[in-house]
């Protein structure tokens, strides 16, 4: 965490996961308390009530406002405190609950934890009509930067993934790596079979040559390209990662495969390689950061 600053954005949940009741959620250490108000617009305060430190997260949504639990102590969408139920006519305390900038795209929930406002809105990432996707969401103890290298690794597929992604290296390939504006990008161009896969690269080969490009998109992001040249097969991994704390990293997957008339055939079978695929990475970078920490 020491190696990303506030003044970003950063996604804290999927659009649907965010429905009538409050959210709690935590971005660098500090908690934070989405909800919707009444219009179903989404809002972002540090969760916690000045009053008795109680969570905001445990209370309700009431029109456009947040009200805490404990003594119902009521907030804006700005934070501003509007009600004290139990002490009704009396002039309110200046106190104050901070609110994020939020912005709801693509399917996200984006916030901006830094100081001041935003130079830039977040970045884009839509999905694609061409494209069927599916989200995954996990928490994992490890830092972010090591989640992002592990996903960055073609290496280590062969051996962590052997016989579901990857079989061991058996031959050179060629890769092309170069800065970009945002990061780091890695180009292969592998001809059918090189390595001899035996596993899900192989299966969505078929004919032709497999372009693949992973993109490093600093400070969290990390997009995988897998395309079958001249075929209009393709398939694309996004992992953008929110550092919650020192020790763990919430991760969020998005996944699109584009492969004809067998796209909903494929579908579910990607689903579940994927999830078996994120598991074992996951176990693999909890290990390695309790045996670094």
């Amino acid at each position: 965490m020491q190696n990303i600053r506030p003044e970003n954005w950063f996604v804290l949940a999927h659009s649907h996961e965010l429905k009538k009741m409050p959210l709690a959620r935590k971005v660098l250490g500090m908690p934070v308390v989405l909800f919707r108000d009444a219009e179903g617009k989404a809002h972002a305060l540090r969760d916690l009530c000045p009053h008795k430190q109680l969570p905001l997260s445990l209370g309700s949504v009431s029109g456009s406002h947040l009200r805490c639990h404990y003594h119902g102590w009521t907030f804006s969408a700005a934070g501003k405190l509007t009600q004290i139920p139990s002490a009704p006519g009396d002039k309110l305390p200046t106190c104050q609950v901070r609110s994020f900038p939020l912005v709801e795209q693509d399917q996200w929930l984006w916030i901006y934890p830094g100081r001041g406002v935003p130079r830039e809105p977040p970045p884009s990432y839509p999905r694609d009509s061409c494209t069927t996707w599916f989200e995954l969401q996990n928490v994992m103890r490890a830092p972010f930067e090591l989640i992002l290298e592990n996903g960055f690794d073609c290496a280590h597929t062969g051996f962590v993934h052997r016989g579901w992604y990857r079989g061991g290296p058996r031959e050179w390939v060629q890769v092309r790596m170069e800065q970009t504006a945002t990061g780091v990008q890695a180009d292969t161009l592998e001809k059918k079979g090189a390595g001899k896969q035996q596993d899900f690269k192989r299966f969505l080969t078929g004919k032709g040559e497999v372009f693949h490009r992973d993109e490093l998109i600093l400070p969290h992001t990390l997009r995988v390209e897998y395309e079958v040249q001249g075929s209009g097969r393709k398939l694309t991994t996004l992992l953008v990662c929110t550092p919650e704390d020192g020790e763990h990293t919430r991760c969020f997957t998005r996944m699109g495969l584009s492969f004809a008339w067998m796209t909903y055939f494929i579908l579910p079978v990607l689903k579940a390689v994927t999830k078996r695929i994120v598991a074992q990475d996951k176990n693999q970078v909890q290990q390695s950061a309790v045996a670094g920490a």
